[in-house]
């Protein structure tokens, strides 16, 4: 009786197993169905191609990088002033071109063509006048006379060009060219000479700006470019801060507070969670205004406020910081201002800071000068212009 019992007991067990098992068989048939249909060719062709065109973008950005590089130290070996000469007629040409809003290789055409054509002019009624009084001689003059004549008429010619050319000078040492603003790639290579840092050390500051103050494209009626500029403005402060670059030294090692990319990342300042970090990385972020607002707070080292610490603004309330909101759109509150007893500058430790300083401050001074010059002749413009446009081929 037992026995039977325990056989039907087995038997029943060996049934329950076989379902289980089919059971458990079905549903990895379902997943596996599931995982083929998830990851069909064409899907994971297309997941190859957007990572193939991510690294083609980002390999494009590198490219353009080196460039610029190669471009700015190209032109610092060059000198900045040239020939007097060429510079004048340049200067000329280009502000010929800006007026009449037409190509360089055009307006030099243009001037270039009027300056001979009446220089010429001017050449063949002389030779003509010589010539025919050569054809004609009285004869009450001499030969020798004659030729005296012709002789004094050549120095005249030779004289009225060098006269010309002197008048041209006086023209173009007046005119005032509008300086040319660098690129963006080229504005890039400056700050990373100017600061000591790599590209990746610029974009990992990047990262932690648009973290910190919220990303946006740059086409959004609302980029986020200044709350990201107010941010990378406080890791710019923390390298004029003495205490701040103490700070980091301690942390981090002697030296270490001078460079900006470590005063982002130096533990228990910025608080932003590294895999956010490692994953907005992974982006072009050349997309968002708050890659525009770091490059430009450091391409022009003016920060827009003088504080170098923030919290969020319920933080702000809890612990009494005292800070203060800069955009009423952005929750951080900033406090901890760079006191003058405090301040250090930048070009005492960073050996290629005044340079870059120097070569901006001289942009703008030129820039002012351009601005002052077109509103002092704007009203010499408008009158220059109208005949032209008004005129008709006679």
């Amino acid at each position: 009786m037992n026995q039977n019992n325990n056989f039907r007991a087995h038997k029943k067990a060996l049934k329950k197993a076989r379902k289980r098992n089919n059971h458990k068989s079905y549903k990895k048939q379902i997943k596996k169905m599931e995982r083929e249909n998830n990851e069909k060719f064409s899907t994971q062709f297309d997941l190859l191609l957007d990572d193939i065109d991510n690294k083609i973008k980002k390999m494009n950005a590198k490219i353009n990088v080196a460039r610029a590089k190669i471009s700015y130290r190209f032109n610092q070996l060059l000198p900045k002033k040239k020939n007097d000469e060429e510079k004048f007629l340049y200067d000329l040409i280009n502000e010929f071109a800006l007026q009449r809003k037409i190509s360089f290789f055009l307006a030099a055409t243009i001037l270039l063509n009027v300056i001979f054509v009446n220089y010429q002019n001017s050449v063949d009624e002389e030779m003509e006048r010589i010539r025919r009084a050569k054809q004609n001689p009285r004869l009450s003059i001499s030969v020798q006379k004659y030729k005296e004549q012709i002789v004094d008429e050549t120095v005249a010619i030779q004289i009225e060009k060098r006269q010309l050319l002197e008048n041209a000078h006086v023209i173009i040492s007046n005119i005032k060219i509008k300086p040319t603003e660098p690129t963006d790639e080229e504005k890039l290579a400056i700050v990373l000479d100017k600061y000591g840092i790599t590209e990746y050390q610029f974009l990992y500051m990047v990262a932690v700006a648009l973290l910190e103050a919220g990303k946006a494209p740059v086409e959004a009626e609302l980029n986020y470019y200044d709350s990201c500029y107010d941010v990378i403005s406080s890791g710019f402060n923390r390298i004029n801060s003495a205490s701040c670059i103490n700070f980091v030294n301690s942390r981090m090692g002697q030296n270490a507070g001078f460079n900006i990319y470590n005063q982002f990342v130096c533990p228990g300042q910025y608080t932003v969670s590294k895999d956010e970090i490692r994953e907005l990385l992974k982006e072009d972020l050349s997309v968002y205004g708050g890659y525009y607002a770091v490059l430009d707070m450091l391409y022009t080292s003016v920060p827009s406020h003088n504080y170098y610490r923030f919290v969020s603004e319920e933080v702000n309330r809890r612990k009494g910081y005292g800070g203060i909101k800069l955009r009423p759109y952005c929750d951080n509150c900033y406090h901890s201002e760079v006191l003058e007893y405090d301040r250090v500058s930048p070009g005492d430790f960073l050996p290629n800071y005044n340079k870059h300083l120097n070569d901006y401050l001289d942009y703008l001074e030129a820039l002012q000068e351009y601005e002052e010059y077109s509103k002092s002749i704007q009203e010499e413009k408008i009158l220059l212009l109208e005949p032209m446009q008004n005129s008709t081929i006679r």
